[in-house]
């Protein structure tokens, strides 16, 4: 039960995240996702990080997170 509360914590967080970018319903949540995400690679690209490895690192972090798999949702398969 603590992990599934944390994990909507940080469902919460992302949530917040996106609602700066205007987001309300499930398209414009979807396109919000896609603009924060492309922020993020102008972001990376500025500061010398490498995107990629920051998306496989919370990819691992992801599943870590959901060790019944039940919420593999976001990512693909």
């Amino acid at each position: 039960m603590r992990i599934m509360s944390k994990n909507n914590e940080r469902a919460k967080r992302a949530k917040f995240a996106l609602s700066n970018y205007g987001a309300s319903n499930k398209l414009e949540r979807r396109e919000a996702l896609v603009d924060l995400l492309t922020d993020l690679m102008h972001y990376c690209d500025k500061e010398d990080l490498f995107f990629d490895l920051c998306v496989s690192s919370a990819g691992n972090h992801y599943i870590a997170e959901n060790p019944t798999g039940d919420q593999a949702k976001g990512l693909m398969r």
